[in-house]
C-alpha cells in the first residue's frame, strides 16, 4: 500500500520528506501543499492546485471510504478548523480512556517503597500512553512525563501518586493546542525557545527542553515541535599532564 501510493505521488511531483517518509510535500515555487500517510488514512492540507493535481488524483486510483473536512479524527487525535482560519486539537477522548492503578490507602502511605512488578508494568504502559498525549497536543506535561519515564524501573509508590495525579489532570483540564491562522509562509520565520535546569533530577541529573514556533510578522504564532528530556552527560574532562 505504502509503495504504491509512494510511487504516484512521485510521479505526481510530490517529494518525500527527509525526516519522515510518510510525510509528502509538493512545491512549485511556493508551498503547494502536504499529504500525511498513516496505514490507510490519509490527511492533506493545501491550495486548490494541489488538490487538483495530487489530492484529486489519489481518489481516482484509491478507493476512498469517506472524506471528512473541518471536523475530524485522525490517529485518535480531534482536529477542528474554525471559521477564523485557526486549527485546534485535542485528545479528549483518548484521554478518558486512561485507566489509573488502583492504590489501597495502607499502600500509598507507605511512600518510599518500591512498585512491585505488576505495578512497575502498568506504570510503563500509563507512562507510554502519557508520552502519546504529551507528543501531540499536550506539551504542558511534557516534563512531568519525561521526568516520571525516566523513573520507571526504580519507581516508588510516591512516584506512582505523582503519575495518577498527572493522568487525573489530563483528563480532567480542558486544554487544546491552539494553532493560528498564519500569513503566507514567505512572512514567517522560525522562533525558539530552550531552557534546562541543572541536577533538578533524582540522581543529580540535568532537564532541558525546547519548544519551536513559526512565528509571522503579526506575531502570531504556531506551535510546530517541542521536546524535554534528560540532558546526557558528554563524559569525564581530564586535566591536561
Amino acid at each position: 500500500m505504502y509503495l504504491s501510493v509512494k510511487n504516484l505521488l512521485l510521479n505526481l511531483g510530490a517529494k518525500v520528506c527527509t525526516l519522515d517518509p510518510a510525510l509528502f510535500w509538493l512545491r512549485d515555487g511556493k508551498a503547494e501543499g502536504v499529504v500525511c500517510i498513516h496505514v490507510d488514512d490519509f490527511l492533506w492540507a493545501g491550495t486548490p492546485e494541489f488538490k487538483r493535481q495530487v489530492i484529486d488524483q489519489l481518489r481516482e486510483t484509491f478507493t476512498i471510504g469517506s472524506s471528512e473536512t473541518k471536523a475530524f479524527k485522525y490517529v485518535g487525535i480531534n482536529v477542528v478548523s474554525n471559521k477564523n482560519g485557526s486549527i485546534a486539537l485535542d485528545q479528549f477522548q483518548y484521554a478518558m480512556t486512561l485507566k489509573p492503578i488502583p492504590v489501597s490507602r495502607q499502600r500509598a502511605a507507605v511512600k518510599s517503597a518500591e512498585l512491585s512488578d505488576s505495578e512497575k508494568s502498568e506504570y510503563r504502559a500509563m507512562i507510554g500512553q502519557l508520552s502519546w498525549i504529551a507528543t501531540h497536543t499536550r506539551p504542558d506535561i511534557s516534563f512531568d512525563t519525561c521526568e516520571l519515564s525516566g523513573l520507571r524501573c526504580n519507581a516508588t509508590v510516591s512516584d506512582l501518586m505523582r503519575l495518577l495525579k498527572v493522568i487525573e489532570r489530563v483528563k480532567t483540564d480542558n486544554v487544546k493546542l491552539y494553532m493560528p491562522r498564519m500569513r503566507n509562509l514567505e512572512e514567517c520565520h522560525l522562533e525558539c525557545f530552550s531552557d534546562a535546569s541543572f541536577a533538578n533530577l533524582k540522581g543529580n541529573g540535568s532537564q532541558g527542553g525546547f519548544v519551536i514556533f513559526l512565528r509571522d510578522n503579526d506575531m502570531e504564532r504556531c506551535p510546530v515541535f517541542w521536546q524535554t528530556r534528560k540532558i546526557r552527560r558528554c563524559g569525564q574532562v581530564h586535566p591536561i599532564s
